[in-house]
């Protein structure tokens, strides 16, 4: 009966001593784990949201780009418009020019 009771609390020992030992290396592997994988997700939320500022930054370098050439374009004609307009007010003055000589 002792016999049995030493072996037993030796086997009770080992269990426990196995069981305490064991899950402390487990539970270290699992908070790195943790770790790696919440380091693992910031990085992705990084990277996701740079990448959105980017696609952002692009559009709306984009929109500007469209708002000048738009700009641009106006320009263009307003000075298409105001050429006319010159060429124009220079053929009057010449018809009035004529129109005095011939008067003469």
């Amino acid at each position: 009966m002792h016999q049995h009771t030493l072996w037993a609390s030796a086997v009770f020992l080992a269990t426990l001593a196995q069981e305490t030992y064991s899950v402390i290396p487990i539970d270290d592997d699992e908070k790195e784990k943790k770790k790696n994988k919440n380091r693992k997700k910031k990085k992705k939320k990084k990277k996701k949201k740079k990448k959105e500022e980017e696609e952002e930054e692009e559009e709306e370098g984009e929109e500007v780009q469209e708002e000048e050439e738009a700009e641009k374009e106006q320009e263009e004609k307003d000075q298409e418009e105001q050429d006319e307009q010159e060429q124009e007010h220079e053929e009057e003055q010449e018809e009035e020019v004529e129109r005095r000589r011939k008067e003469r």
